[in-house]
């Protein structure tokens, strides 16, 4: 599997950092190209289904607050590249989307007792706690709100190393153009996260992330367009520098117990495949 390019502003060519890949490829990754880190829940991953290539399962063995690094499921992809490597570029941008289709009906939304929540993460550790650089963020289900209020977005990005959950927005909701409207029968289809980096060379040779973006995107009707919410996360400040390797991959929980009725909630089931984009200029 490539990893991505890197440019050479020298010769104005390409060379291949671990595989060869066309430039401003986008990669999927597979099944066995994932391991697990279960934090303090049990889940299952293996083939999706639906048109999607992965398949998680998770069970309410533990009660997380909202993207809690602490506890929540990791499903992650070492991708080989150090931070050493990366301390060498002049420029380095890494995006990695989450592709899946929850319509209004869905069941991940319709658990009054427990919070499904997920999103993409780009860090330095097989464990989200231990992290020393990198982001996280994403999509939150709500407690059997069938109406607007459905789904949420992250409140922000959170940095690795640094927040240890994050709380919960709303996404613009309504009958606008870029506006999510459960009655309207759209559907959520994306996360994508996407973080610039810098090397920290005088530091030794670590590398950390500048400014990250976060969006959902979701169709306007059952079978309209897809379009990203207007309501995006941007982390402008985040210069924690590590490191170790780059990993990319996607966190998993569930807020349980929300209504104070003692009641767990239900395993959930989400089918999704996983996108990555790495591109690098070499420092000349």
């Amino acid at each position: 599997m490539g990893f991505g390019n890197v440019f050479n502003p020298d010769t104005g060519g390409t060379v291949p950092d671990a595989a060869p890949a066309a430039a401003d490829a986008w990669k999927e990754l597979a099944v066995s190209d994932m391991a697990k880190n279960d934090g303090n829940y049990t889940f299952s991953h293996e083939a999706g289904s639906n048109g999607f290539t992965h398949r998680i399962t998770i069970d309410t063995g533990a009660d997380s607050a909202f993207f809690e690094t602490a506890k929540c499921a990791f499903l992650y992809f070492d991708t080989g590249i150090s931070m050493a490597t990366l301390s060498n570029n002049l420029a380095t941008v890494i995006s990695v989307l989450l592709e899946f289709d929850i319509p209004p009906d869905s069941v991940l939304g319709a658990d009054a007792n427990a919070e499904f929540h997920f999103g993409p993460v780009i860090n330095n550790n097989t464990t989200i706690s231990s992290s020393g650089m990198g982001m996280f963020g994403g999509m939150i289900m709500n407690n059997n709100n069938q109406n607007d209020f459905f789904a949420m977005i992250t409140s922000g990005i959170g940095k690795a190393g640094n927040n240890s959950s994050l709380s919960s927005a709303f996404l613009t909701r309504g009958a606008g153009d870029n506006s999510y409207q459960h009655s309207n029968g759209d559907i959520l289809k994306t996360v994508q996260l996407t973080a610039t980096g810098f090397a920290a060379k005088e530091a030794g040779d670590k590398f950390g992330i500048t400014g990250g973006d976060l969006c959902i995107g979701h169709t306007k009707g059952a079978s309209g367009p897809v379009v990203t919410n207007s309501e995006e996360m941007v982390l402008r400040t985040d210069r924690i520098a590590a490191l170790g390797n780059l990993y990319i991959g996607v966190m998993f929980g569930q807020n349980t117990d929300v209504n104070g009725s003692g009641t767990a909630g239900n395993s959930k089931t989400l089918d999704f495949s996983i996108k990555y984009l790495i591109e690098q200029i070499v420092a000349s």
